[in-house]
């Protein structure tokens, strides 16, 4: 019999750790939809995931309400990328090619960084500086919290 639920998938590497308690990523947010995490193998320091908490297979089958949670998160991780991290701009990727679990890449550049695709499709570094990117992120959101009360 299978464990797996709708919200779930048995071979989904993400809802190993999300669902079932596997090695979590350095977190950056998180609340009962969704969680911000440092990726593993970024593209340059700050490369954040915002993943559902609930097993989306491909954007389209998104619930409403999941992707207005989403929308209004994506430029509060934004912001706190581009005030901790001295990012010029911050790029959105979503492909769910490789792990089949709707995510969103939130990739840093920088002023020394290359422009457009090639940033993305360029090559991983190494995670690096991961409790002092944390402890910038989460002042930056800690602050942007405050002012929106």
């Amino acid at each position: 019999m299978s464990t797996e639920t709708p919200e779930t998938n048995a071979d989904c590497p993400f809802c190993e750790w999300l669902i079932r308690g596997g090695a979590k990523p350095p977190t950056v947010y998180e609340d009962e939809y969704l969680v911000a995490t440092l990726c593993d193998v970024p593209i340059t320091p700050g490369h954040t995931q915002i993943i559902f908490k609930t097993h989306y297979h491909e954007l389209a089958a998104v619930d409403p309400d999941d992707s207005a949670r989403m929308g209004s998160l994506m430029p509060l991780i934004s912001g706190a990328i581009k005030n901790a991290l001295g990012a010029e701009m911050v790029y959105v990727a979503c492909i769910a090619e490789m792990v089949r679990h709707v995510h969103f890449h939130l990739v840093p550049r920088y002023v020394s960084s290359v422009k457009g695709f090639d940033l993305l499709a360029g090559p991983r570094i190494p995670l690096e500086r991961v409790e002092e990117t944390l402890a910038a992120l989460h002042e930056q959101l800690h602050t942007k919290s405050k002012q929106s009360i």
